[in-house]
């Protein structure tokens, strides 16, 4: 390494800090930091942390929780906000058990009783308070004495909002993925800044979570020099990617504005972090790599792929995979089992299911007489307007429990099927005849799996598939949305067109551009761009052909 190259490495070193220090040195109480993917937010954590005696570390992905627990152990308590809300209502009287789709219940209660479709998760994201909904949410929730996860945290900003001695105070409040967070729960945040001080991190090119009505709106308003309550600062200086990721990665944000896009974005640096170990990953991996195959070919191009880093690597390497739906996921971790692949796991974050007869049996093993669990079950064995007779029954006698309503049938059934599913539960022996009706009755076919199961068998390395370099390569396969937090060596994205990556008719959008570039800097090392149809997608052609190589199959 010369001089030069030995300067430049700590300019750049020098810099980096420089913004670190600018945070750590701040005399404000609060601060908000805009970090691009893999520009050291996680470091600048550990740093402001350090020498205090309580703090908190807020975000809203459960895979972010984990690592993050991981690397702030000793130094944070770190949790989702529905775990804070709910350590929040433990506390009162009412305690705080949890349903997830508590919500999705509801709003069938209703529907069938008053014919309107509500959205109660949207008035509960929105803060729409003066809704004449809340209170007919809050009757159905005290019937069943259970949480959504949206309701929860509405719960916990009234009851602190109403009761400010009881918000709790910390020595420092760390907040992440900001830009993802919505109106209900920016309130929380801003109750908890009535007590600690905060330091808000996220990035507005990053905001996927619309679906919960997030939006990056809320980061955009605190970083401007209009708001005085907080101070900006950002880290520019990208270490996990390498050059022509980050520059593609810029390539896209330029191309988007240029169209008239990314309008209100916020203003700042995203550079490559000059560093001596990072440079040799460049010169290794000097260009992005896009190929066209059929989707049918995408597990074996993968397998060549993989195949070809170990003859090069020869080293331990991790791989993730982002297909554009959930079911085409599914269908890519089957095709890589059948190449011999053993490691291959489905990352899914959001669990976005409906409320199933498994979760009744669930709730009912917890507690016979739980209202919830048998409004799940009557669900399942009940014809609609034998579903609308029992609630409209139940509206009309408060004193008997729902189960108690049901007719023998059901109740019977249900407890047939409870006293199998707590069976299994303990491992306790079950006949087949009681193992196939359980399995029946929630959707499970044991025979097509032990088939699935002796087919992956007959076709992997046990009968010679798959080399014995590559078989045990670590490989996630999930979606855009749950690729959040995750980061790997190599990236495949696959089913890369347009009709997949933009929005319907083929128009781009401020959406379509974020899950882009969330997609594009999860890869460490190289990222490989897959696509079907002859045109070459749009956001390709965002990208200046220099940084892209074209593999020919």
């Amino acid at each position: 390494m010369g001089d030069s190259e030995a300067k430049r490495f700590e300019a750049a070193r020098a810099d980096r800090q420089r913004h670190v220090d600018a945070v750590l040195k701040s005399k404000s109480r609060n601060r908000i930091v805009v970090a691009g993917p893999g520009t050291g937010k996680t470091f600048l954590f550990k740093e402001v942390l350090r020498g205090k005696s309580s703090s908190l570390t807020l975000t809203f992905v459960n895979s972010l929780v984990e690592d993050l627990s991981l690397e702030l152990c000793g130094l944070s308590d770190v949790r989702t906000l529905h775990s804070f809300a709910r350590s929040v209502m433990s506390k009162t009287k009412g305690g705080a058990r949890v349903y997830p789709k508590l919500s999705k219940i509801i709003a069938r209660d209703l529907q069938l009783l008053s014919g309107e479709a509500i959205d109660f998760d949207s008035i509960f994201h929105k803060r729409d308070d003066r809704s004449p909904h809340i209170d007919a949410y809050k009757l159905r929730k005290a019937t069943y004495g259970y949480y959504g996860f949206a309701d929860m945290i509405y719960a916990a900003v009234r009851y602190l909002e109403e009761n400010p001695q009881r918000i709790p105070a910390y020595d420092q409040v760390l907040v992440d993925e900001f830009q993802d967070f919505n109106q209900l729960e920016v309130s929380l945040i801003d109750l908890l800044a009535a007590k600690s001080p905060i330091l808000i991190a996220g990035d507005d090119d990053q905001a996927l979570y619309f679906f919960k009505d997030a939006s990056h709106r809320h980061i955009r308003e605190r970083y401007s020099e209009a708001n005085i309550e907080y101070e900006s600062f950002n880290l520019p200086h990208c270490s996990r990617c390498t050059r022509a990721i980050v520059e593609a990665a810029n390539d896209i944000v330029a191309s988007a504005q240029k169209e008239g896009f990314l309008v209100g974005r916020i203003s700042k640096p995203y550079i490559f972090f000059e560093d001596e170990r990072k440079e040799l990953e460049c010169s290794r991996y000097p260009k992005l790599q896009h190929v066209k195959c059929f989707s049918n070919q995408v597990p074996y191009f993968i397998e060549v792929q993989i195949r070809q880093l170990a003859q090069d690597r020869r080293e331990k390497f991790s791989t993730l995979v982002i297909a554009p739906t959930k079911s085409r996921c599914r269908t890519i971790v089957r095709g890589l089992q059948q190449r011999g692949f053993k490691n291959v796991q489905y990352f899914e974050q959001q669990d976005t299911q409906n409320p199933s007869l498994l979760d009744a049996l669930g709730l009912l093993s917890l507690d016979a007489q739980c209202n919830l669990g048998w409004r799940i079950a009557a669900e399942y064995f009940l014809s609609e307007d034998d579903l609308k007779s029992l609630l409209q029954k139940a509206e009309s006698d408060k004193t008997k429990s729902l189960g108690n309503m049901l007719g023998d049938a059901v109740r019977k059934k249900t407890k047939e099927l409870l006293k199998t599913f707590k069976k299994v539960a303990k491992g306790k022996p079950v006949s087949p005849e009681d193992s196939d009706e359980l399995t029946a009755h929630i959707g499970i076919d044991p025979r097509a799996l032990a088939r699935e199961e002796l087919r992956l068998k007959i076709s992997r390395a046990e009968f010679g598939l798959g080399e014995p370099a590559t078989r045990n390569i670590p490989i996630r396969v999930t979606t855009i949305p749950s690729s959040k937090g995750l980061a790997d060596d190599y990236v495949f994205i696959t089913d890369f067109d347009d009709r997949f990556y933009l929005a319907k008719g083929g128009q781009c959008s401020d959406q379509k551009i974020f899950d882009f570039l969330v997609a594009l800097t999860r890869a460490r090392r190289c990222i490989y761009l897959i696509s079907a149809e002859k045109k070459d997608p749009k956001f390709l052609t965002w990208i200046a052909p220099d940084r892209v190589d074209r593999i020919e199959l």
